[in-house]
């Protein structure tokens, strides 16, 4: 899924969804080879090694201000939610977690992997022991009840942002604690791997015997179940009302005289009828708006001092509160299950801009900046480059007389190089070359090539030549090296018409990597020519519209690469819906087995890479400086910043 990340990232944060340009992690799940549950690979023992060295403290430097929101609010969004994250978003604990740099969903305060989920009555069910060797800072043990609690306060309160991410009540209905070690999800319908293992598996939990109290009280502004029961009445009456007047209306157009009269009464007087139902609905659900959100600003407001906490960093003191000299400051929670942290407590220091964080970071005041932000790191210190799930495509208008042929698009990308785009784009662009993402091991396949994957660009160009003379296309004077071609006929002997390749003129590296484009797509005989518009128009153009040919799309994508179904499956915005498609899709929306969401995705992938609606370029490079700590991985998805800087795997560095 896609969504707009809202200044949010992290290991542990929700998936970004739906086709809004531009949350995190792999699933394997990890345990008993129980029906979806994918066991982790087996490696030979690492040899031993010296234990690393240990220090005080890790200091970060995040950009703006922290707000101090209870947790309704802080994952509802408000406040500031990257710095807000950044220190507070482990204070909770979850039944499952990614690991850290592979992004792999294992167990954290669940004991094994979840049931199947099964069809019971009109639910779909699915059950998870959670451990019970744990404890919240009060010294009251972890139960299922604290789970149930949160996800029906949740769905109670009707909360969103990340909570609806995790625990959505268009598909969850509730969770009861069957037992003091086992909760119980019910789900509306067949849940998917995005809804089960990506959702409800992942969402913070909280202490039910502090939050309870708290919470009815807050519940007193719930719209009442005489207002529910209202509108629910309201519904029906105007279906039947709005049938009634439509038959009305077409009685009176082949009527006359009197009966016509007649009939233009009744019309009226349903008409109004229908409009008052109308207007008495409208009314209702202003009603019902205004004390859900009176309910919710209720419960925001409630006073958090002394909440209970269970997570692998807390508070230091057990309070969330600034220290003048220090900043932030959490410590790690003893005995959590986890990486044991190679520092006794991680520090957080807040700064109005980048440039004084940067200057602290020069300074040695700071070891990392967290900033979601991609940058471009320009000091000599030891510096991390990740990727990111920032994409850049070209899009194809499928429907359009120029790229509706498949011939032509992978002619298109065979030329389109894109580590040589990544040269050009000097740094601002890392080249990607598949679908999904090849750091995503578990989702990513390798046998779903790209047209002239791992050519060079002599050969590249010679193959796309051999792939439209193939598809019968002809030119009036053909492509060679060093000479562009001209005249280019489809089979049909049509001249292939001018091509539009859309670009945002406030982008500068998407309008480079068109320009790019542009030249190596024209040597193959297409005319064309770059168009920079606004980004409004582009996404218009290319989701609601179809009126186009080419367009550099960018979006930040989800950990779980449903996103491909956004894309390209039924109804979806590309107009693009072959019968594969179609079939895979609505598999991958059934399924909560891991192992068959993979087998479908790698077979869209396969299918995407034959018929190439939407040509991979880069993604969104993110360089962070270090200074006087290093950790075990080269890169980690989207950054440092990413994982809120890792403090449990960074390391002192040694002098």
């Amino acid at each position: 899924m896609i969504r707009s990340s809202n200044g949010r990232q992290g290991s542990d944060e929700p998936r970004l969804r739906r086709l809004v340009p531009l949350v995190l992690a792999l699933a394997i799940l990890t345990g008993a080879c129980a029906p979806g549950v994918v066991p982790s690979p087996t490696s030979a023992p690492a040899p031993a090694t010296a234990a690393p060295a240990h220090a005080p403290e890790i200091r970060f430097g995040l950009i703006g201000e922290v707000s101090d929101e209870n947790v309704w609010g802080l994952f509802e969004g408000r406040g500031n939610p990257y710095n807000d994250y950044a220190i507070r978003s482990q204070y909770w604990p979850r039944l499952f977690r990614a690991s850290i740099p592979d992004q792999l969903i294992a167990p954290a305060l669940a004991a094994e992997a979840p049931s199947p989920v099964t069809q019971e009555g009109i639910f779909y069910t699915a059950s998870v022991r959670v451990r019970r060797d744990l404890i919240w800072t009060d010294d009251s043990p972890f139960t299922a009840e604290d789970v149930a609690f949160t996800v029906n306060t949740v769905l109670k309160f009707e909360l969103g942002f990340d909570w609806r991410d995790y625990y959505n009540p268009e598909w969850l209905d509730h969770a009861e604690a069957v037992a003091p070690d086992t909760v119980k999800f019910f789900f509306r319908r067949a849940p998917g791997v995005d809804t089960w293992q990506y959702g409800a598996l992942r969402g913070p939990v909280v202490h039910e015997g502090f939050w309870s109290a708290k919470v009815v009280a807050a519940a007193e502004s719930l719209p009442s179940d005489e207002l529910y029961a209202g509108i629910q009445a309201l519904r029906p009456k105007i279906a039947t009302l709005q049938e009634e007047v439509n038959a009305l209306y077409a009685a009176t157009l082949g009527a006359q005289g009197e009966q016509a009269r007649e009939l233009q009464a009744a019309l009226r007087r349903q008409q109004g009828n229908l409009d008052e139902a109308t207007n008495d609905l409208a009314e209702e659900q202003e009603s019902l708006q205004a004390a859900m959100n009176e309910a919710r600003a209720r419960l925001y407001e409630q006073d958090d001092d002394g909440e209970p906490l269970l997570g692998a960093w807390l508070p230091q003191g057990g309070n969330f509160e600034e220290d003048e000299a220090l900043g932030f400051v959490n410590v790690p929670y003893p005995g959590f299950p986890g990486p044991v942290p190679n520092f006794d407590r991680a520090l957080y220091q807040t700064y109005h801009s980048r440039e004084t964080a940067a200057m602290a970071l020069a300074d040695g005041r700071v070891n990392v900046i967290l900033d979601p932000v991609p940058q471009v790191a320009e000091t000599a210190l030891s510096t991390m480059t990740s990727r990111t799930r920032s994409l850049r495509f070209l899009v194809f208008g499928v429907n359009s007389s120029s790229l509706g042929d498949s011939t032509l698009r992978r002619a298109v990308a065979c030329v389109v190089d894109q580590p040589g785009m990544s040269v050009g784009l000097e740094g601002r662009a890392a080249p990607l070359t598949s679908f999904v993402d090849q750091d995503e091991t578990w989702w990513h396949t390798a046998d779903a090539l790209l047209p002239c994957a791992g050519l060079d660009s002599a050969a590249r160009f010679s193959q796309a030549v051999e792939i439209l003379k193939a598809g019968g296309y002809t030119w009036e004077q053909e492509p060679a090296e060093g000479a562009a071609g001209r005249g280019l006929r489809r089979p049909d002997g049509s001249l292939v018409p001018t091509v539009r390749l859309l670009a945002p003129a406030d982008d500068e590296t998407r309008v480079l990597a068109a320009t790019y484009a542009e030249q190596k797509i024209v040597g193959l005989g297409v005319p064309m020519g770059v168009e920079t518009v606004t980004e409004d128009l582009i996404n218009f153009a290319v989701l609601s519209s179809g009126d186009f040919e080419m367009a550099v799309m960018g979006w930040k994508v989800s950990a779980f690469p449903g996103y491909l179904c956004d894309w390209f499956g039924p109804e979806a915005p590309f107009s693009y819906d072959t019968t594969p498609m179609t079939s895979l899709c609505g598999e991958l929306a059934a399924t909560s087995d891991l192992e068959k969401a993979r087998e479908q995705l790698h077979a869209m992938q396969r299918v995407l890479a034959d018929e190439v609606p939407m040509l991979p370029l880069y993604s969104t490079p993110i360089r962070e400086d270090m200074h006087g700590v290093t950790y075990p991985f080269a890169s980690v998805l989207d950054g440092l910043a990413g994982v809120y800087g890792a403090p449990e795997f960074a390391i002192p560095a040694v002098p």
